[in-house]
């Protein structure tokens, strides 16, 4: 089962080319989380340069190197999986958030629903950080009958 990410069609394509269905759920799967930062990104001419810091429970920096003409894509991650096969999850998801990126600056429309669609996501609220949601007050611990939440 694919996890639930907003990505637009042609980012989607787009990685399909490039990398292997394994590597995009495992890259699905951190996009989700919204654990991707981008430290550097340039265009020049053809090419693109990005770096940045991937976390998934570890943090990676990973740097892109991507020619538009050739769509030759060169990476590095400091993760065991890059090392044996050159290329892995963090590259794909930091390249996918770059896209989005890209995506959010050229559009033409109203950006604050496009950013809430496409950046939002990534950025979930997970319980390992922020706790858990409860139907009731009773749920949590030490609590009696007619407890409230301020109570």
């Amino acid at each position: 089962m694919q996890p639930n990410v907003l990505l637009p069609e042609s980012v989607k394509n787009f990685l399909s080319e490039h990398f292997s269905s394994e590597l995009l759920f495992k890259s699905y799967k951190i996009i989700q989380n919204g654990r991707i930062s981008i430290s550097f990104s340039k265009k020049r001419d053809n090419r693109s340069t990005i770096s940045g810091i991937v976390n998934d429970g570890y943090s990676y920096q990973v740097k892109i190197k991507y020619d538009h003409k050739t769509h030759h894509i060169e990476s590095q991650c400091q993760c065991f999986n890059w090392k044996d096969h050159q290329t892995c999850e963090h590259t794909a998801a930091l390249l996918a958030h770059y896209q989005l990126q890209e995506l959010i600056e050229q559009f033409d429309g109203p950006r604050e629903s496009l950013k809430s669609q496409m950046v939002l996501n990534s950025q979930s609220v997970h319980v390992e950080h922020y706790g858990r949601m409860t139907s009731s007050p009773n749920d949590l611990q030490g609590t009696t009958h007619n407890s409230t939440y301020s109570s």
